[in-house]
């Protein structure tokens, strides 16, 4: 189970970078600025995902404790 929860984190994050990558390319083609903001969008978004893994580690050595 564990396992498959990892591969599921990295495949999410791994989504969010190709698509940034995408974005920034047609930023870099066309210096569009809503490009651009996509593209930190998608890294906001990347964080989210990693908070949101951070705080249930933090979770599970808790409750270890």
């Amino acid at each position: 189970m564990f396992t498959h929860d990892v591969q599921r984190i990295e495949k999410i994050i791994d989504e969010h970078i190709q698509t940034h990558s995408k974005i920034m390319v047609l930023y870099r083609q066309t210096r569009n600025k809503s490009h651009l903001e996509k593209a930190q969008k998608e890294i906001d978004d990347i964080n989210r995902v990693l908070a949101t893994v951070e705080k249930l580690e933090l979770m599970a050595m808790l409750s270890r404790g």
